[in-house]
């Protein structure tokens, strides 16, 4: 492989995944986004829900009592009988997460500490020129005071109030103002302002207009509050995402330059499978003298990077693993040629490769058959890895016979013929297959091949 070629795979690589990288993060913040909506409108509604049924009740409590009181008259004046209810309406009470008020902050997480802070409060409306406040728990002053005085302030949001019990089919609805907000502890807040959302409806048979609401800034807060989790969960996860991506960057960059340096080749003294010896009928013989060359030089050759191809083929990445298999094959032809004498080119050698593993069947399809399936997530993975080693040393012991074949036949890079040479290819691959199969068998125990597949590993990761 040229160090242009090397460079172009790298930086295809890069540029992949960055780009995968990119949309990623923004795929991450849009569903970020959407679910900071989703859920703002959740605890809306849910707010909105909880005012409603708390008016349900003490609306039903207030026609309880007045029915009580016009069915079975104890003696007492009607106005008795009235102020009876609404102090029962002024003791009530209700805690949501939106209305807590903390009475002692020495300790924020115990909620003993906090009142029951949601309240009712009453409009009579009987004169809608002057109406006035019956009864508001935490502002007594303004009970029985007319608006149009030194409350007047108050009008134009108790016109509202009406404008919505009036027009509304069911004679309630929400109304959103302006408000004073109470501090932790220290009641209401006098200048402090904050938005409101209120619940009224009216009691018709008194016209009476009964009211509670939430700040809409304690739903904000809860609002940022998930925010700032999903934040730090979305920052934390693009952390991960990137140096994992810079790690499989780095580590097809390492692997791409050992390769292309044969730095995973090393020399083993190992002996010929008698396989190697045997000539395969279906090539022509020469009748040339032939170079006398070691049959144990070819055996280490041969066999070692036999072993190393299964080795390199463990690599979970798919095509990386594919690429190496064929460096590996390409620096045993160039051994291989030197024992003979035979020039050597790898640029030649690659293109033969090309073109003999390439087209050949069964085991170079599968080969990369079996690399991209390790794209498929765990099932892919294991696959390819059980699969890989064997179709890879089968390629790489094919190769290597051939071509030791071919040179000890006279001939040389310039004159092998691929395209006639790949049914000879075929058959020699089902032979390295038990050869590759008996290798793994022999050598799993072996510490001299435990320690080399360790190596491969640790280059690996």
């Amino acid at each position: 492989m040229s160090k242009t070629n090397l460079i172009v795979i790298i930086l295809s690589f890069i540029i992949s995944a960055s780009a995968v990288l990119g949309y990623t993060i923004y795929r991450i913040k849009a569903v970020s986004n959407e679910d900071i909506a989703e859920y703002k409108e959740e605890e809306n509604k849910d707010a909105e829900q909880n005012l409603k049924s708390y008016i349900d009740i003490a609306y039903l409590t207030i026609e309880f009592y007045h029915q009580k009181y016009l069915e079975n008259p104890d003696g007492t004046s009607i106005n008795t009988d009235l102020e009876n209810i609404k102090e029962v309406i002024r003791t009530m009470r209700y805690e949501t997460k939106y209305n807590k008020i903390k009475t002692d902050k020495s300790n924020d997480d115990d909620e003993t500490k906090y009142n029951k802070n949601g309240y009712f409060w009453i409009i009579d409306i009987s004169d809608e020129s002057s109406p006035k406040y019956i009864m508001h728990p935490h502002k007594p002053e303004r009970e029985n005071e007319s608006l149009t005085g030194d409350f007047s302030n108050l009008k134009t949001r108790v016109d509202s109030f009406i404008d919505k019990c009036k027009n509304e089919k069911d004679k309630a609805g929400y109304v959103e103002y302006t408000g004073e907000k109470p501090m932790d502890g220290e009641g209401y807040g006098g200048d402090k302002k904050a938005d409101k959302k209120t619940y009224v409806k009216l009691y018709e048979p008194l016209n009476w207009i009964i009211g509670t609401g939430f700040y809409i800034d304690s739903i904000e807060k809860a609002i940022k509050e998930k925010e700032k989790i999903l934040n730090q969960r979305i920052h934390t996860l693009i952390k991960n995402i990137s140096i994992a991506t810079l790690s499989i960057v780095l580590l097809i960059g390492t692997l791409s330059y050992l390769i292309n340096h044969h730095y995973f080749i090393k020399k083993k003294t190992v002996v010929l499978d008698e396989a190697v010896r045997e000539k395969t009928p279906t090539l022509k013989k020469s009748n040339q003298e032939v170079k006398k060359v070691s049959n144990e030089a070819l055996s280490h050759i041969l066999k070692s990077h036999v072993s190393i191809s299964m080795g390199v083929a463990l690599i979970p990445i798919p095509i990386v693993d594919f690429i190496s298999v064929t460096a590996i094959q390409v620096s045993m032809l160039s051994e291989i040629a030197e024992k003979f004498g035979v020039p050597f080119s790898k640029e030649k050698v690659t293109s033969l490769l090309f073109s003999l593993v390439g087209g050949a069947v069964p085991v170079a399809a599968s080969t990369q058959v079996a690399s991209m399936i390790k794209i498929i997530p765990v099932i892919g993975q294991v696959s390819g890895l059980i699969t890989m080693p064997i179709m890879s040393g089968a390629s790489t012991y094919a190769v290597g016979k051939l071509f030791i074949l071919h040179f000890a036949a006279g001939g040389t890079f310039s004159n092998f013929d691929p395209q006639n040479a790949k049914e000879d290819y075929a058959k020699i691959s089902k032979e390295g297959m038990e050869f590759a199969d008996t290798l793994r068998s022999n050598s799993d125990n072996s510490a001299e091949f435990q320690k080399s597949q360790k190596r491969l590993y640790i280059r690996e990761c």
